[in-house]
């Protein structure tokens, strides 16, 4: 299923300890989705590079209705973001604006993906 990144909420802490990063999707039928991307786990590798505002993902899957399997394999469709959420250094996140000239270098270099051992 394809889908377009229309919000990511600042990182949470769960009751067990472990914090995740909730990501908001508009699905290609009009639907709202989530995902709860956990930073902790293997699949965040993932995620990291593709995790920007008004990214558009293929390859998502359902769970079930509004909620995307956070195991899932998204590959980047086409790149329309002007704005990237960079970690400030108390631990929150910014939505910062990437200068225009820089918006296709600096996203294409956020799409190698990072080797899994």
């Amino acid at each position: 299923m394809k889908g377009t990144i229309s919000k990511i909420n600042p990182i949470k802490h769960s009751r067990n300890g472990n914090s995740y990063i909730r990501v908001e999707f508009k699905l290609e039928d009009g639907a709202w989705a989530c995902s709860d991307i956990c930073p902790g786990y293997r699949n965040y590798s993932r995620w990291k590079p593709l995790m920007i505002v008004g990214m558009d993902l293929d390859k998502l899957e359902l769970i079930r209705e509004g909620k995307v399997n956070a195991d899932s394999y998204p590959v980047a469709v086409k790149i329309k973001a002007t704005k990237v959420w960079k970690q400030m250094p108390d631990g929150s996140m910014a939505l910062m604006e990437i200068p225009k000239e820089q918006v296709i270098e600096t996203l294409e270099n956020q799409l190698i993906q990072e080797k899994l051992l």
